[in-house]
């Protein structure tokens, strides 16, 4: 039984829903703290939950063998896991802990909510949805085949060789 499958759909959720949250922000200029922690939530827990699908791909990979649209799903997948890691890294032990010893101060919170600007953040959630959205209509393909739908169709004639 393949594991993969059962597993990757929690990641990309989790990923979509802090990447969507990120965007909404941007709109959305009031600092929520309950916003914020789901926000944390989806990103850690989407980012352990990749690291499980990540494993379960290779063992998928070396059991069922590849496909150049194979390859190019592990390769994309490998970066979308490195970016999320990352910003997970940055935001727990780097912008947490940076905002929260301000906290008490308004004015100093403003400023480091500038320098981390919303619209910089909103970018980074685009970025991280257009991830997830290459890496799912390249694991479609491998699923349901190169031509079932267009969106996978066009992602898989630009980004396989």
């Amino acid at each position: 039984m393949q594991l993969h499958p059962l597993i990757v759909h929690f990641p990309i959720a989790l990923r979509m829903v802090y990447c969507l949250i990120l965007v909404v922000q941007l709109f959305w200029w009031r600092d929520n703290d309950k916003l914020n922690t789901i926000k944390h939530f989806c990103l850690i827990a989407g980012t352990i939950w990749g690291i499980a699908a990540l494993q379960t791909g290779d063992a998928s990979l070396d059991v069922y063998g590849g496909s150049h649209i194979s390859h190019a799903h592990e390769e994309w997948a490998e970066s979308t896991g490195n970016f999320f890691t990352i910003l997970s890294i940055v935001t727990v032990y780097i912008l947490q802990p940076w905002t929260q010893r301000f906290a008490r101060d308004q004015k100093a919170r403003t400023i480091i909510t500038t320098i981390i600007s919303h619209r910089a953040m909103a970018l980074v959630g685009v970025i991280g949805m257009l991830l997830i959205t290459i890496i799912g209509a390249l694991g479609g393909a491998i699923a349901r085949g190169d031509k079932a739908d267009d969106i996978s169709k066009f992602i898989v004639q630009i980004l396989v060789p």
